[in-house]
């Protein structure tokens, strides 16, 4: 019975956010910020029973202090407390942060433009030269300096349309991942009304 209850729930929602492709309504916004207030609720229930049930670990001390001197936010008085925890957190988000974007999307990226050149099959080197055309093109659209040489500018062009290649690229994957949430979605509200849910 709860299964059913889901059911009709989420096709009742789907339903709902799928009424701002005609108008922005109010019944979306209560959907939306009934979203909202569910991913809010589960995140604080989790955390709530994860400080009941493990806060006596020495691991969890700290993190517990911090996360409760949040809460001097709502004292004014004692609202300086609460700089240390968001100044902690913005610190070791930013620095976490830092460290996989350096390593996915430069440390990463250089290894792989060279370790292709290391294989010695005719399809595959033909493949690093272009990466490698791509990727030394690419980086001298970012080369400002006052005046550029013909052949530097011809190598800028290169780069441009090697960059277009990549952008389009990603945002085509971009809009066939909407596209295939959007046919989830819609294939869960036909199978909803013929029946095949249930």
């Amino acid at each position: 019975m709860s299964d059913i209850i889901g059911i009709i729930i989420a096709a009742t929602l789907t339903l709902i956010a799928l009424s701002q492709l005609f108008k922005y309504t109010r019944i979306y916004r209560i959907a939306e910020m009934s979203s909202i207030a569910a991913v809010v609720a589960n995140t604080t229930v989790v955390a709530v029973i994860t400080i009941i049930t493990k806060s006596y670990t020495p691991q969890l001390i700290i993190p517990t202090i911090l996360g409760l001197s949040y809460f001097s936010l709502f004292a004014g008085k004692y609202r300086w407390i609460s700089r240390y925890p968001i100044a902690i957190m913005v610190g070791v988000g930013t620095g976490i942060t830092l460290r996989a974007i350096l390593q996915s999307q430069f440390i990463e990226q250089i290894i792989a433009t060279i370790k292709v050149f290391t294989t010695f099959e005719p399809f595959n080197f033909i493949n690093a030269l272009i990466l490698a055309a791509g990727v030394i093109s690419g980086l001298t659209m970012y080369t400002f300096t006052d005046k550029y040489s013909k052949e530097l500018n011809a190598v800028r062009i290169i780069g441009r349309v090697f960059l277009f290649i990549a952008m389009g690229t990603l945002f085509a994957t971009s809009v066939y991942g909407d596209y295939t949430l959007a046919y989830n979605r819609i294939k869960f509200i036909l199978d909803f009304f013929t029946g095949k849910l249930f």
